[in-house]
């Protein structure tokens, strides 16, 4: 499905509070549009990049010894210090990206428990605040994933598979390049906005839409031509 189709199911899933897990090859504006989405709809987001996670305290805190009272008794309990970026109150997407690229079991669980219960260890999501993840595609060598197989995650998640549009791309980047004779090129060859990714090689090169809106941001810069061809036979 496109980015049009993609938001309409995301307004459904989350008004009833299901998870959507946007699946789609590097480079095509997930993160993106999950930014646009969150700011057209009036949510702050919170974005953890999990496949930079190296430890389950990245994301459900550190534990600390802490003095309670338990049936009138002084004693001492384990709590765990989440992150500062956990919120407390107001609206928020909480967005986990390169969801399944993490190699840390015990965060998959972790995010689990958001899905199921909404809390991080004793501190729950605000009312109004929504989890969505993104993922890139596993079964093939262009993407060291996770694979994630847990019956009961894929119950409560909604996995929604995106092929974006050239026609998409072409008008997002109008917004901000309308003067790019790159833009202009891409709209005579809308074929080549993404490279065929199952046989990038040294002749077929591992491109994407993200590589042409690099480049036409380093074009507005306004470099020497000759460095802008060299820079563009580099990437692209």
């Amino acid at each position: 499905m496109n980015f049009e189709q993609t938001r309409k199911i995301l307004d459904v899933l989350l008004k009833n509070k299901i998870t959507p897990n946007l699946e789609g090859k590097h480079g095509i504006g997930k993160t993106e549009f999950i930014r646009q989405y969150a700011k057209e709809n009036g949510y702050e987001i919170i974005e953890f990049r999990m496949g930079m996670c190296s430890d389950a305290g990245d994301l459900v805190g550190i534990p600390s010894i802490k003095q309670v009272e338990i049936n009138g008794a002084s004693d001492l309990s384990t709590v765990f210090a989440t992150p500062d970026f956990f919120p407390r109150s107001g609206k928020y997407i909480l967005f986990f990206d390169e969801w399944n690229r993490c190699q840390v079991k015990e965060l998959y669980q972790a995010v689990f428990n958001l899905m199921l219960e909404g809390k991080m260890n004793q501190y729950s999501l605000p009312p109004e605040s929504r989890l969505v993840l993104a993922s890139n595609p596993g079964g093939t060598d262009m993407y060291d994933v996770f694979e994630f197989s847990d019956s009961a995650f894929h119950d409560r998640a909604c996995k929604l598979v995106i092929t974006p549009s050239a026609q998409e791309y072409l008008k997002h980047n109008k917004l901000k390049h309308s003067k790019s004779s790159i833009l202009r090129f891409l709209e005579g060859y809308p074929d080549l906005i993404w490279a065929n990714l199952d046989k990038a090689d040294d002749k077929n090169p591992d491109y994407s839409g993200r590589t042409w809106t690099r480049l036409m941001e380093v074009e507005s810069t306004n470099p020497d031509t000759s460095v802008l061809e060299t820079i563009m036979m580099s990437m692209v």
